[in-house]
């Protein structure tokens, strides 16, 4: 008999079939015996097909307040085939997130299934459970089963009230609001006694009525939910405020007086007040013309508000401060009506005065105590009651405090070794602050070296200065008003490339224009502490007398002018006239016109225009009237000057006009009247003596005029004062009288004359340019300069006996033949001064000159200009009566007589072996013995006998670097030559060669060797020295080249191309 199979198959949870199959055996036919069945015991019977069911389960249908940490647990009606119970068939469901992540067991004993969450379970949410393919040990399946339970609500609602706390003038109706994202909110309990709420408390229904007026109301409540939850008591508080603020005092009192420039005003309330509600609309300080601007801030507890001034007030002046209605206490309330209280400041309006001795200055000391006394005397005067000084280069102040400040009239500063800026200011007890004054002192015991480059004269103290202060020279610039004279205080202001003030009559001059916040100065306007700097850039406000700077944030670019009347603020540009009445904070344009130069007489202001218009105002700006000035064409006015009785006089391009009647009639001075040209650039008048300063052509012509003088109030100019009488320059700017002293500000520098315009002496720093340095035996300081193009007629000899600290100059006044001054020699006594000098496009002689009167007179060699001696304007090397120069690319020169003559060699002779000439030498010096040796494209030839023969000619067979020789310097025991490396040799090289033995042999030294740049610009020592200027900095060696260090235009150089160096010890 066969044997029948019967296959069950079930579809399980894991994707495939679990199969039984099950034997049945049946007996026919006399076959063999039967077979026992591995699965059922008894063939015959059927096997169990029964469901299982669930007996029981946790949490239970329905459950609420489920903890958020429980597990699902199932106990099964039979035992549950263990591998059926898995993330499958038992889940539980997030309504959200969907099926919740855990672990799953199965305990056979207990036919319990456990589902453990990863995480605690959300609050207040439905989950469900599924049981979807458990099957028991026979595979059977149990029905599908879900539940659902909810999990507790564990959070209390937040409940809010509506206004929150705060002080208000009218009964307010205070809300109260819940919220539950949970169970819902079911209640709110609240007091309005201050007392704790509870569920006996009053139950919210209804809006709450705060309506006690002037009291204090403190409503608690808190909020239950409906699984109660409770909230932590919620508390505010509400005032009803019906008494409006009032003032109770003020600083100053109402109608004090003699009160403080510097003086805060206050006002304290008679309970705090709304901060927000004070501004500089409702809290105004103002005096008849302006109105002052400060700063408001309020005391803590808001009960006092204080107004600070940016600016001291105006002394001897009548305020008013007011608080209008717009100031309200915190509830709303305002002031019943505007407070304002009057009242007038001290009548001590003159700054004091403090000086320092001994005086700014180069010493070779170690330190330095320096004595400030500060002087008031003014009238009234009130005295000087303090004194405040930096030596850091921070600018001092009172208010914010910056550097020491001293309650007395004196004090005392020691200075360390070094430059230190002496910065200091004195105040008087009326709260008058004077300008800041800056005195520069620099100590060493151990010398001081000067450089020299394109940007000036540097100076540091020691032989390897760690820093360096630098002088550049006072030029007008593009300003049509340099000059500016502080009458308050005497100061002089001169702007043009720089901002340069002096506080001693001109003697001694600062520059400012590193000054924190200048942006540049093209026009300036000074009385005491305040000055206004106007440029390209806009307008720049100090209240420190130009230690420091603020931008204007409204005023016009382009400023050509700039003035103050009384405490209204003008500025001009090319488009327009601009008008402060906030001392600079706000403008508005009041007239449109090319204003080029602004002045006052009393209270009228005069505004210079072009084409040919003079505006007048008598209003105090608000309104102009217009005064054409005559003339056939069009015309331009360059200057304006007003004499005491106001009679104004108008430097114009066709001659100077004269009115006295505010431009209503005009009487003229022009070349009738003796002006070798009616091109007036500026204009002063002192008693009957008139000084223009005239138009310049360039060129040569350009040294024929330049100021022309009257001394008969116009009648005719018998003085016509050139660049050969003194000027720096010929184009004469501005000029400005000073007791008996003229002085006149040029294109070129800066001059004074103490003899009514006959003769100048220049002062500072001749050009910026500087070619060359060199000192006598007395310590007197010699600096060429000059920049050698046509159009800037600047340069010259600057002379100093004070270390480098203040310059005269030599120019063509004292017979150089040309600005630009190239190379120097002096004697040791400084009577002999041998000097080679550049010409401008041909313009004036140019060459060589020599002085034996310390400088006061040059001479030329007695030779015509057609035998090429003013070609000699290169190199020199001076030794006795020998004179050696080189003409830049037009010969070499030398003279056996002092320089009385000179004999030329240009394309011939030829020199050495007859292989090349001199006529492109590069440098000369003479050595200890007497030979005399020349740079060249070819080496360094050498003479042994005065510098007329050269025999030898010296090269890369002697050690040096390339043949290409540039600069040459001689120590007393060395030669030195900077060699050019030569395209045509790729195995020469740039650097400096040194030779100990007269140029037998050299050695080079490279970038490889610590000079910065491998192109060197000057070569000098001094006292075992050695000093290489190049193109990335001044290299200084102790140790003749073995090591470097280096200096920049970083350590205040200027720039950092040194052209010269000179140790002074």
């Amino acid at each position: 008999m066969k044997q029948a199979t019967r296959r069950v198959t079930r579809q399980s949870v894991f994707g495939s079939s679990l199969a039984l199959t099950v034997l049945l055996s049946a007996c026919g036919g006399g076959g063999g015996g039967s077979t026992s069945d591995p699965i059922l015991e008894d063939p015959i019977k059927e096997p169990d097909t029964s469901a299982p069911g669930v007996a029981s389960r946790s949490p239970a249908p329905d459950a609420t307040g489920v903890p958020l940490d429980s597990n699902v647990e199932v106990v099964f009606s039979k035992d549950i085939y263990r591998d059926s119970i898995n993330s499958v068939t038992f889940k539980l469901i997030d309504p959200v997130w969907g099926t919740v992540w855990g672990s799953r067991s199965y305990d056979t004993d207990s036919r319990t299934a456990t589902l453990n969450p990863y995480g605690t379970l959300d609050e207040f949410t439905t989950y469900t459970v599924e049981l979807d393919g458990v099957v028991d040990s026979l595979l059977n399946p149990l029905p599908y089963t879900e539940w659902k339970f909810r999990t507790a609500d564990l959070t209390p609602p937040e409940s809010t009230a509506s206004p929150v706390s705060g002080l208000f003038n009218a009964p307010q109706s205070i809300t109260l609001s819940c919220n539950d994202a949970a169970s819902g909110c079911a209640g709110i309990y609240y007091t309005v006694d201050g007392s704790t709420p509870s569920t006996d408390s009053n139950r919210y229904a209804d809006p709450i009525e705060i309506t006690p007026h002037n009291t204090e109301v403190t409503l608690k409540f808190f909020a239950i939910d409906e699984e109660g939850n409770i909230e932590p008591v919620q508390s505010e508080t509400y005032v009803v405020d019906t008494i409006p603020p009032t003032v109770s005092s003020t600083v100053p009192a109402s109608e004090a007086t003699d009160v403080s420039l510097t003086e805060t005003i206050s006002a304290t309330f008679s309970e705090p007040v709304l901060p927000a509600s004070v501004s500089e609309e409702s809290f105004t300080v103002s005096a008849a013309d302006h109105q002052v601007v400060g700063t408001l801030s309020p005391s803590t507890d808001a009960t006092v508000v204080s107004f600070k001034p940016i600016d001291r007030l105006e002394c001897n002046t009548l305020y008013t401060a007011t608080l209008s209605t717009a100031v309200t206490d915190r509830a709303g309330n305002p002031l019943e009506a505007d407070v304002s209280w009057d009242f007038t400041t001290n009548g001590d309006c003159t700054e004091p005065t403090t000086t320092a001795s001994p005086l700014g200055g180069v010493y070779r000391e170690a330190s330095k105590t320096v004595n400030l006394s500060c002087t008031d005397s003014g009238t009234p005067a009130t005295g000087c009651v303090r004194l405040v000084y930096t030596t850091d280069g921070t600018v001092p102040s009172f208010d914010p405090l910056n550097g020491t400040v001293v309650e007395a009239s004196t004090a005392t500063a020691t200075l360390a070794e070094g430059d230190t800026y002496l910065k200091f200011a004195g105040q008087d007890a009326a709260g008058n602050t004077e300008a800041v004054r800056d005195i520069l002192y620099s100590l060493s015991t151990t010398g001081f070296t000067y450089v020299g480059t394109g940007s000036g004269l540097a100076r540091g103290a020691g032989p390897v200065p760690d820093s360096f202060v630098n002088t550049r020279a006072i030029q007008a610039g593009s300003s049509y008003q340099p000059l500016f004279i502080d009458s308050t205080n005497g100061r002089i202001y001169a702007v043009g490339t720089g901002l340069y003030i002096s506080d001693d009559d001109g003697n001694t001059w600062l520059n400012r224009s590193g000054a924190p916040g200048l942006r540049g100065s093209d026009a300036l306007y000074a009385r005491g502490s305040r000055v206004y700097s106007g440029g390209f850039r806009g307008l720049d406000i100090s209240t420190d007398g130009g230690a420091s700077f603020t931008e204007s944030p409204t005023a016009p670019s382009g400023i050509q002018a700039v003035w103050e009347l009384g405490t209204t603020v003008f500025a001009g540009d090319s488009w327009g006239l601009w008008r402060s009445t906030d001392r600079g904070i706000t403008f508005d344009e009041v007239y449109e016109a090319d204003i080029v130069q602004l002045a006052s007489y009393g209270d009228t202001l005069y505004a210079a225009t072009r084409p040919a218009g003079l505006l007048v105002s008598t209003d105090g700006g608000a309104s102009f009237t217009e005064r054409q000035v005559p003339a056939d064409g069009t015309i331009y006015i360059n200057d304006v000057h007003i004499t005491p009785d106001g009679t104004l006089y108008l430097a114009t391009s066709v001659g100077v006009a004269i009115t006295s009647d505010d431009g209503v009639t005009y009487d003229w001075l022009t070349t009738d009247n003796g002006l070798p040209s009616e091109v007036a650039l500026s204009v002063a008048v002192s008693g009957s003596d008139i000084y223009v300063g005239l138009g310049s052509s360039l060129g040569e012509y350009a040294t024929k005029q330049a100021l022309a003088v009257s001394r008969d109030s116009g009648t005719s100019f018998g003085t016509i004062t050139t660049m050969y009488e003194g000027l720096p320059g010929s184009t004469v700017k501005d000029i400005e009288i000073i007791g008996s002293r003229v002085w006149a500000f040029t294109d070129a520098g800066l001059a004074y004359s103490d003899d009514y315009g006959a003769r100048f002496t220049a002062i500072g720093l001749a050009d910026h340019s500087v070619h060359d340095i060199v000192a006598d035996a007395n310590g007197r300081l010699y600096v060429a300069s000059g920049y050698e193009v046509y159009y800037h007629n600047a340069g010259g000899i600057s002379v100093s006996d004070d270390g480098g600290y203040t310059f005269t100059n030599l120019n063509l006044g004292n017979g150089l033949p040309s600005y630009v001054i190239n190379q120097l020699d002096v004697s040791e006594d400084g009577k002999t001064i041998h000097v080679t000098t550049d010409f401008i496009a041909n313009s004036l002689p140019a060459g060589y000159a020599v002085s034996h009167d310390g400088g006061a007179s040059f001479q030329q060699p007695d030779t015509s200009v057609s035998d090429d001696v003013w070609k000699a304007r290169g190199q020199l090397a001076v030794d006795g009566s020998n004179v050696y120069a080189t003409g830049n690319n037009f010969g070499y020169y030398y003279s056996h007589d002092g320089g009385a003559t000179f004999t030329m060699y240009g394309w011939d002779p030829k020199v050495y072996d007859g292989s090349f000439s001199l006529a492109n030498p590069t440098d000369v010096v003479v050595d200890a013995s007497g030979d005399v040796y020349v740079g060249t494209e070819y080496g360094i030839v050498v003479s042994d006998d005065g510098g007329v023969t050269f025999p030898t000619l010296l090269t890369r067979d002697n050690g040096l670097g390339a043949i290409p020789v540039d600069l040459l310097h001689y120590d007393g025991t060395r030669l030195y030559a900077e060699v050019v490396a030569d395209s045509d040799d790729p195995t020469s090289f740039s650097g400096l060669a040194i030779s100990s033995d007269g140029g037998t042999t050299f050695t080079n030294l490279t970038t490889a060797d610590g000079l910065p740049d491998a192109n060197l610009s000057s070569i000098d020592t001094y006292e075992g020295y050695l000093y290489v200027g190049t193109f990335g900095g001044l290299a200084i060696s102790a140790d003749q080249g073995t090591s470097f260090t280096v200096r920049t235009d970083e350590h205040g150089l200027g720039f950092h191309v040194p052209t010269a160096v000179l140790f002074s010890p």
